[in-house]
């Protein structure tokens, strides 16, 4: 199908797959795999001279993923989707084992690097729930290779991740060098909480729990924390039920509200901003911690599903034929106008995350 980006078009678009390693080996046990669990894979793409050229696939190459490929078989047990047979437990057992003699060193991770992707402080960094980031490498043509963890955060740096230990959330910041500044831990926060992200303004860190906490954007401790009694309906409290959200999204209703809070006076004004459920919204990432104008949200109506194709942000996979393709939208047309339908080589499993990229983007300072 003829292409219709702009020819001056020349961005990569990278996509982060959860991918089991082993599949066929947990099929053979009979375990039912869940997808949050796979293995992080990325897929990229050059769109360049109006054409869309599909580079790499390459696993995440984390400590887990490398243990088990010179192994030939699942070490780690994956945690929503382990233990259905004896032979998981025993696989359990023997990790332990594994982990006295010292032949797995879990201070070099576990995790799977599959949720998230962020380009930050001119590093590809490919983000997991349990681990610290991996540096990933782009090169010019479009291939992907991992670098290493960045041991220098020494803090988890995803989304979802909650530790079960007191202090329960712990805030840090960047300086304009990259350097990590020193964590801050919210102990008025004392008990377990589903926050799922934040939000920063030029001068506050605004934490949406059950009520609304305001910190100074550069706190240096939390007692400058104020919490406002507002009530918030969290978005994605339990990611573990978001499948059987996702299919009967009908019956949901999300509210978009404008919260306006005068910190001298505590006073708090709430404004329904539209009727229609819309869901999933962001910015211009150029517009974080500034005053922005538009916000860009999904309406939330029943998942595209026709004929067994499901829509994944750039990707699309038909679960029948096992085809999966990446597909190009007009943005500005009214109806979505497919500028391009590329047929990929390989399937392409489910993800969560994409991201563009540009010449100025490829130079990671390791």
């Amino acid at each position: 199908m003829k292409s219709k980006y702009p020819l001056s078009c020349t961005p990569f678009i990278i996509s982060l797959q959860n991918n089991h390693f082993h599949y066929l080996s947990d099929h053979a046990l009979h375990c039912p795999l869940h997808f949050f669990e796979g293995d992080g894979t990325f897929h990229s793409f050059k769109l360049s001279g109006g054409q869309t050229e599909y580079c790499s696939r390459r696993y995440v190459k984390t400590y887990k993923y490398m243990l088990e490929k010179e192994a030939g078989f699942p070490i780690f047990s994956n945690m929503l989707s382990g233990f259905y047979s004896l032979a998981h437990i025993l696989v359990l057992c023997l990790l332990g084992e594994f982990c006295v003699a010292i032949l797995i060193n879990l201070m070099r991770g576990f995790g799977v690097a599959n949720t998230s992707l962020a380009f930050f402080s001119h590093k590809l960094l490919a983000l997991g729930e349990s681990d610290l980031p991996y540096v990933i490498d782009l090169a010019q043509e479009g291939n992907v290779e991992t670098l290493g963890r960045w041991i220098l955060i020494q803090s988890y740096f995803a989304l979802h991740c909650k530790p079960l230990i007191f202090p329960y959330i712990t805030y840090f910041y960047f300086n304009e060098d990259g350097v990590k500044q020193k964590d801050v831990h919210l102990l008025s926060i004392n008990q377990l909480t589903p926050i799922h992200d934040f939000a920063i303004t030029k001068q506050f860190a605004i934490f949406p729990e059950t009520r609304i906490g305001i910190l100074p954007r550069y706190a240096r401790n939390d007692k400058d924390m104020r919490w406002f009694p507002v009530r918030v309906v969290l978005v994605a409290p339990d990611v573990l039920n978001i499948e059987n959200v996702f299919q009967k999204i009908g019956k949901v209703h999300f509210s978009l509200e404008k919260l306006t809070i005068n910190m001298r006076t505590r006073k708090v004004l709430k404004k329904i901003l539209s009727k229609r459920s819309l869901e999933l919204g962001s910015i211009n990432a150029s517009y974080v911690g500034k005053n922005n104008r538009y916000a860009y949200l999904g309406i939330a109506e029943k998942i595209p599903k026709i004929r067994g194709w499901w829509l994944c942000r750039d990707l699309w996979h038909d679960e029948t034929s096992g085809e999966s393709n990446f597909i190009a939208m007009d943005a500005k047309s009214p109806s979505l106008d497919i500028v391009e339908n590329v047929k990929l080589p390989r399937r392409v499993p489910w993800g969560f995350h994409s991201l563009f990229l540009n010449q100025n983007n490829l130079s990671n300072n390791w």
